[in-house]
């Protein structure tokens, strides 16, 4: 208790810190990636402790910069949560084979997310959504559809999905339990799948310590696959790819890279940005089906991962052997959790995280504003024009400086350079705050 409490202590006087840095950064225009970076930083501690320390104490500590980040408190959701597990949903079967793990992807081209699952006797299972991107229903499985075959090596089968020769369809990467990695190219279409004959450790990927358990997930943040794969002994082996999207070539691979820890046998990993910063975070099932995180405390390009915590966010052991997947099955623009066990079975975790109460500074709001810097005039764009009640513009110490009500352009001609805020209020009650630059 007293470690985290001085721990926690801590990162809130570096978020006093960083928010002193942030608003002396502001009020210089010609600093724009270090008050970039110096906002991913904020949010980041901003998520952490939303939920450690009151209001009253992060809006004290944050200082002007509080509105310029678009922050209001009202929602302490500072990450995602999930909803009681469900057992085979969207008409899945239960236990079609031991081991049963998921690649999700949209394999006929239709808009919604199907998968193929591999199993512990070498065979593949391929599960048709039949339903729509927001209700999902799989038809009966086919197995060793599409030119997939039974494997010779018949202990254990588990697959992940990536376009690794960069021509549109979807490619399939299997781990065996001698350890071997199986590359299985499409060679039919985006709409049509159709899969080669497999070859073993490709592009210069080597067998790690049995039970092989494979991901894609661009780690180094360099725009190709990557590949991390889990193994027996509970390590996670990183095979950088020094290639490029469409000729991947992976290096020799790291073992536990950036402090990770090993978690209990069978380690099978998968990513999804889950506090929500901006960068990948890390879920790793184990032998006894819980499901271990690691938060990337690092940054997208160079992740660094904190100690383990064992099923956050509400999330509960599977009945042994979780094998994780984040999907998007209800199509709301949250990813879920599917992780098969044992038994064959598949667990559904719904993210019912609601939005974040941090603006999202690079874009994904309701509005723009344009020309971005600007001389004279700021124009508002977006489909939500039509219902802008009021804007005001704050300047980087957070004095107000100009307001007015539900106009689609703003006069800056007078305003001196620098950095601003606008926080733009819409009829609903409903606000977003966007910067721009006034030269």
């Amino acid at each position: 208790m007293t470690n985290n409490y001085t721990n926690h202590k801590r990162k809130l006087r570096q978020l006093k810190y960083l928010s002193k840095r942030l608003k002396n950064s502001l009020s210089d225009a010609s600093l724009p990636g270090e008050v970039e970076g110096l906002i991913r930083k904020v949010k980041r501690l901003v998520n952490e402790l939303q939920n450690v320390f009151a209001d009253w104490q992060l809006k004290k500590v944050l200082g002007p910069v509080c509105l310029f980040l678009g922050l209001s408190f009202s929602n302490k959701a500072s990450a995602q949560t999930f909803a009681p597990v469900v057992q085979n949903p969207f008409s899945l079967p239960s236990a079609t084979s031991y081991f049963s793990n998921a690649a999700v992807a949209d394999f006929d081209n239709d808009g919604d997310k199907d998968f193929i699952s591999g199993s512990f006797y070498g065979d593949f299972f391929y599960f048709q959504n039949t339903g729509t991107v927001s209700s999902p229903v799989f038809a009966a499985p086919l197995m060793n559809s599409n030119g997939l075959a039974k494997t010779t090596d018949t202990s254990y089968h588990f697959v992940s999905v990536a376009d690794l020769d960069n021509d549109g369809d979807k490619d399939l990467i299997t781990g065996h339990g001698s350890g071997a990695i199986m590359y299985y190219q499409n060679t039919g279409t985006v709409s049509s799948p159709s899969f080669a004959a497999p070859v073993q450790n490709p592009f210069g990927l080597t067998s790690v310590y049995y039970l092989a358990a494979p991901t894609f997930v661009d780690y180094d943040n360099d725009g190709d696959w990557d590949l991390v794969v889990g193994e027996y002994n509970g390590n996670l082996q990183y095979f950088r790819n020094t290639g490029t999207v469409s000729s991947p070539a992976f290096a020799a691979p790291v073992m536990n890279p950036g402090g990770i820890t090993a978690v209990n046998t069978f380690a099978h990993p998968n990513f999804s940005d889950l506090d929500n910063d901006g960068d990948k975070d890390l879920i790793v099932g184990e032998k006894y089906g819980a499901l271990q995180y690691f938060q990337n405390t690092g940054t997208a390009s160079v992740p660094v991962w904190g100690a383990v915590q064992t099923n956050p966010f509400g999330l509960t052991s599977v009945n042994k052997i979780s094998m994780p997947s984040f999907v998007n099955l209800d199509n709301d623009g949250d990813w879920d959790l599917l992780v098969s066990d044992y038994d064959g079975n598949f667990n559904y975790f719904q993210n019912t995280m609601t939005p974040l109460s941090v603006k999202n500074l690079t874009g994904q709001t309701q509005l723009v504003l344009y020309p971005n810097p600007a001389t004279e005039t700021v124009y508002l764009k977006g489909r939500e024009v039509q219902n802008i009640a009021s804007v005001e513009v704050f300047d980087a110490t957070g004095r107000s400086v100009m307001s007015q009500q539900g106009n689609q352009s703003l006069n800056v001609k007078e305003l001196a350079e620098g950095i601003y805020s606008a926080k733009i209020t819409h009829v609903n009650g409903g606000f977003e705050v966007l910067k721009f630059t006034k030269k």
